[in-house]
């Protein structure tokens, strides 16, 4: 068991009634789900299961951007969000830069902000000319939130869809 004042504490809140639905909390000296190897029919195979989020296995640590969009939608081990546009385009993916892109739901949004490690998040919903993304990390260590850009927003980088 962990004190409910340890994740106050640890995620920055006030304690009252400022989580909202969808946010991820840590819990401080948790214990996370075992991972598992297990052996294929064939003897020759392995695959690593994972309990997370949304079931996807990824090397991206939690907390950071990259981990919350490699929960919503499977990616490669593309490094850091900064270089997630160009090794989207030689993977194949299909990639488009600007700030005048057009968004789609289910795409990954990059950003600017972060010059040493570049930013990224999940296009949840498209309003006309604003795109609203789901992130992590934008507003504290492995906290999650909504955000809303006009497109055209001098802070998009690109999408990949």
């Amino acid at each position: 068991k962990t004190d409910p004042e340890k994740i106050i504490t640890f995620n920055d809140l006030s304690g009252e009634g400022d989580i909202v639905i969808n946010e991820v909390l840590v819990i401080p000296d948790g214990k996370l789900p075992s991972i598992s190897i297990v052996q294929e029919e064939t003897g020759a195979l392995f695959r690593f299961s994972t309990n997370n989020f949304y079931g996807h296995s990824h090397a991206y640590p939690y907390g950071q951007c990259t981990w919350w969009v490699a929960q919503k939608k499977p990616i490669p081990s593309w490094s850091h969000a900064k270089n997630w546009l160009d090794n989207a385009i030689l993977s194949g993916f299909p990639v488009c830069k600007g700030s005048y892109c057009i968004p789609q739901v289910g795409a990954v949004i990059s950003l600017k902000g972060n010059w040493l490690y570049g930013h990224v998040g999940y296009v949840e919903e498209v309003r006309g000319d604003k795109v609203v993304f789901s992130e992590m990390n934008y507003i504290g260590w492995g906290r999650m939130n909504y955000r809303t850009l006009r497109v055209g927003s001098p802070s998009i980088k690109g999408y990949i869809y």
